[in-house]
C-alpha cells in the first residue's frame, strides 16, 4: 500500500495539461510531474504557477495566429453570401421583368433554378427513342458485350436439387441494364425529372457515359441502314458532346466532392476512354475517381458495391500507371478487400492478380537497378501463379474453348496483359547483349522468350477479333489493339536485329501473323472509320510488303506513333549500284526502315501525347528528339526505274 502513488488531495488543484484535457492529475512521491503528463512528455505545470513570460507569448502568438484564420474565413463566407446573393437577384430580377411582359403565362413556367437548368440542358442530348432503341438493341444483341463492362451485374444460376427451380443468385449488382427492356427503364430513370424531383447529376452523368458506351459499338454503316436514323448521326460526334456535358456536371457537382454516382460514371469514363484509343484521359478519370472514393470512405468497403467500385478503380489505376510510367496512387494497405466468394469468377480473379503483377513492375522501373532482389523474386512468383489462372481452355482451338464474345474478348484480354508482361521482363535482357560481344550467347534465348510473347499476344488478338459465332463482330477496343500493333514493331525488330536477322524460312511464318494483324485492323478501319486502326493498318502493310521485297510506298513514310516513338520506312538506291541495271529496267535497291523510341514496353513516360491521342495523325511529327532505344535494318528490294 506504501508504493501506490497518492492522488491529489481534495481541494488541490490539478495541472493545467491535466485540466485542458479533463483527466485525474496523479503525482508520485518523488516525481515533480503528474502521470498523464509524464507519459505523454508534456510539460506539467500546476495552475498555481507563474507561467514563464516565453509561454505568455507563445499563447498571444497562437491566439492572434487563430483569430487571423477566423477572420479570413469570416472574409471567404461573406463573399461567399455576396456572390450568391447577386445571382439570386438577378434571376429575382429576371423573373420580374417576365411577370411584367404581357407574353408571360403566370404561374404555369416555374422559377429557374441550376436543377431547371440542368434539365433544360439534357433536351436534345440524346437521340429520339426509335433511334436508341436501334443502338440499345445493337449493342445488347449484335456484340452481346454489356457484362464485360466495368460493374456488370454478376450472377449464377443455381438448382439446389432437381425437384427445385433454377434460381438465380446475384453476386454483385450495381444497378446497371441486363437487357433491352431494363435498359429503357434505366434511362428513363436516370434522365427524367419534375418540379418537385429534379435529376440527380450524378445519375445523369452514369447514365450518360453507359450509353457512349454503347455508341461507341456502331459501326459506320449504321446511319446508312435505314431512315430512322437521321442523315447527320455521328456516333464519334455524339460522344464528344456526352461528355462535354458530363464534365459540365461534374465540375459543377465536385464541390467539396462528389458523390457515389459519379465515381461510377467516371469509371465507365475510363472504360470508354480506353476503347476509343485516349489511355491517358482513361487514367486522369481513373485518378480523378480514386480521390473522391477516398473523400467518401469507399475504401473502407462497408457494402458490397463499395468494394466492388474501389476494386475497379485498384485494378485499372495499377494497369493505367504501369502503361504510362506513372507511379499508382493506391498504396498497399489500402489496396481492395477480397471476401472469400462461394462462386469466385475466373476472370475476375486474373485480373486482381494482374494489377498485383502491375504494381511490381511499376516499383521496378521507379526503382531501376536499385530494385531489391526480393521485389524481382516476388514479381516472378506473382507471374507464375497469373500463368497457373490461364487455363488451356482460354486458347483458341481447345475443345473447351467458348467463342460467347463478352467470354473470349476478356479472356483474349487477360492473356494479351499476362504475355506483355512477360515481353517486359524479357527485353531488358535483350538490349545489353546486341551491343556487348561478350554477351552474345544470352541473345537467344531473351530473343526466343520475346517472340513466343509477341506471338502469343497477336494470336490472342485473333481470338479477341474472330469469335466463331459472331464471325462478323468487330468491337471497339483501340487500346487492345494498340498493344498487339505494339508487338508487331517489337516482332519486326528482334526478326530483323542488325547483328543476329532470322532466317526468312524461320520468320515467315512470323511476318505471316504480322500481315494477319494488319487485315484485322483494316477491318476495324473500315468499320468504325477509326483513325489509329486505319495508321496502324498502313504501318504494318509498309512493314510487310518491304519484307516480301515489293515497297508499296513512294518515298518516305515517317510517323511518330503516340506511346511507342518514331518509324520511318525509305528508299535507298546505293551509288555503286546505280549502273546495274538489268534486262528488264530495274535497278536493286534498299528498304531501311529506322525505329526510335523510348517507350518501347512499358514502363517510361510518354511525353508526346497529342490531344486525340491513339487516333491523331501520326504524320504530324512536331518537333525533333532524341530517343533513348534505335535500331535500323534493311530489306532487299527490286525497284523499277521510274517508280
Amino acid at each position: 500500500m506504501e508504493n501506490q502513488p497518492k492522488r491529489a488531495g481534495l481541494g488541490t488543484t490539478s495541472c493545467t495539461e491535466c485540466r485542458r484535457r479533463k483527466v485525474k492529475c496523479v503525482y508520485d512521491d518523488d516525481q515533480a510531474e503528474c502521470q498523464q503528463c509524464n507519459r505523454h512528455s508534456l510539460t506539467c505545470q500546476p495552475q498555481n504557477a507563474e507561467s514563464s513570460p516565453e509561454g505568455r507569448d507563445e499563447i498571444i502568438q497562437g491566439f492572434s495566429q487563430f483569430a487571423g484564420q477566423v477572420e479570413t474565413r469570416m472574409i471567404r463566407m461573406q463573399t461567399a453570401i455576396e456572390t450568391l446573393a447577386r445571382k439570386l437577384d438577378s434571376q429575382t430580377g429576371y423573373q420580374a421583368y417576365c411577370r411584367s411582359d404581357a407574353s408571360y403565362r403566370g404561374a404555369s413556367e416555374p422559377f429557374e433554378t441550376p436543377q431547371s437548368r440542368l434539365t433544360a440542358s439534357l433536351k436534345g442530348l440524346l437521340p429520339d427513342k426509335p433511334v436508341l432503341s436501334r443502338i440499345l438493341e445493337h449493342s445488347s444483341k449484335f456484340t452481346q458485350n454489356w457484362m464485360s463492362w466495368p460493374l456488370a451485374t454478376v450472377s449464377y444460376q443455381q438448382q439446389d436439387n432437381d425437384f427445385l427451380p433454377v434460381k438465380t443468385v446475384t453476386l454483385f449488382d450495381a444497378g446497371f441494364p441486363k437487357d433491352v427492356e431494363s435498359a429503357f427503364k434505366f434511362v428513363d430513370k436516370s434522365m427524367s425529372s419534375s418540379y418537385q424531383k429534379p435529376p440527380n447529376p450524378g445519375v445523369v452523368a452514369k447514365c450518360i457515359v453507359w450509353l457512349c458506351l454503347s455508341i461507341k459499338e456502331l459501326p459506320q454503316r449504321f446511319k446508312y441502314s435505314d431512315n430512322r436514323a437521321p442523315p447527320p448521326f455521328e456516333p464519334r460526334f455524339l460522344i464528344d458532346n456526352c461528355i462535354a456535358k458530363v464534365e459540365a456536371l461534374y465540375q459543377v457537382s465536385s464541390t467539396p466532392v462528389c458523390n457515389i454516382d459519379f465515381v461510377q460514371a467516371l469509371i465507365l469514363q475510363g472504360e470508354l476512354f480506353l476503347s476509343i484509343g485516349r489511355p491517358t484521359k482513361a487514367w486522369k478519370c481513373i485518378r480523378t475517381g480514386i480521390e473522391n472514393a477516398m473523400l467518401l470512405g469507399v475504401h473502407q468497403g462497408r457494402s458490397s458495391l463499395d468494394r466492388g467500385i474501389w476494386e475497379e478503380l485498384w485494378i485499372r489505376d495499377r494497369q493505367l500507371s504501369l502503361f504510362l510510367g506513372m507511379s499508382h496512387a493506391v498504396p498497399v494497405q489500402l489496396g481492395p478487400k477480397i471476401t472469400e466468394e462461394e462462386y469466385p469468377v475466373a476472370e475476375k480473379e486474373a485480373f486482381r492478380q494482374i494489377a498485383t503483377v502491375s504494381g511490381l513492375l511499376t516499383s521496378r522501373n521507379l526503382m531501376k537497378e536499385d530494385t531489391p532482389s526480393a521485389t524481382i523474386t516476388r514479381t516472378l512468383q506473382e507471374m507464375r501463379e497469373l500463368k497457373a489462372m490461364i487455363p488451356e481452355h482460354w486458347t483458341k482451338g481447345h475443345p473447351r474453348y467458348v467463342s460467347y464474345l463478352p467470354q473470349a474478348f476478356t479472356r483474349a484480354y487477360i492473356k494479351i496483359l499476362y504475355h506483355t508482361f512477360e515481353l517486359m521482363l524479357n527485353w531488358p535482357k535483350c538490349q545489353p547483349s546486341t551491343v556487348d560481344p561478350q554477351q552474345v550467347n544470352d541473345f537467344e534465348p531473351s530473343r526466343k522468350a520475346i517472340l513466343e510473347a509477341t506471338q502469343e499476344i497477336i494470336k490472342a488478338h485473333e481470338a479477341m477479333r474472330a469469335p466463331e459465332v459472331e464471325p462478323n463482330a468487330v468491337m471497339r477496343a483501340d487500346f487492345v489493339d494498340f498493344l498487339a500493333f505494339k508487338a508487331a514493331l517489337v516482332m519486326v525488330a528482334v526478326i530483323k536485329n542488325k547483328k543476329n536477322p532470322m532466317p526468312y524460312e524461320e520468320s515467315e511464318p512470323l511476318w505471316k501473323l504480322i500481315d494477319d494483324l494488319g487485315d484485322r485492323l483494316q477491318k476495324t478501319s473500315k468499320a468504325y472509320d477509326d483513325a489509329f486502326a486505319k495508321q496502324a493498318c498502313l504501318a504494318l502493310k509498309i512493314l510487310f510488303c518491304a519484307s516480301e521485297g515489293d515497297y508499296i510506298w513512294c518515298g518516305t513514310h515517317e510517323v511518330a506513333i503516340p506511346y511507342f516513338g518514331r518509324l520511318e520506312t525509305c528508299k535507298v538506291i546505293s551509288a555503286k549500284d546505280l549502273a546495274k541495271r538489268s534486262r528488264n529496267g530495274t535497278r536493286p535497291s534498299k528498304i531501311v526502315v529506322k525505329m526510335d523510341s523510348n517507350h518501347v514496353v512499358f514502363g517510361l513516360p510518354y511525353e508526346r501525347v497529342p490531344e486525340l491521342e491513339l487516333a491523331a495523325d501520326w504524320t504530324e511529327l512536331g518537333s525533333s528528339r532524341e530517343y533513348g532505344w534505335r535500331t535500323t535494318f534493311e530489306f532487299d528490294c527490286l525497284t523499277h526505274e521510274g517508280y
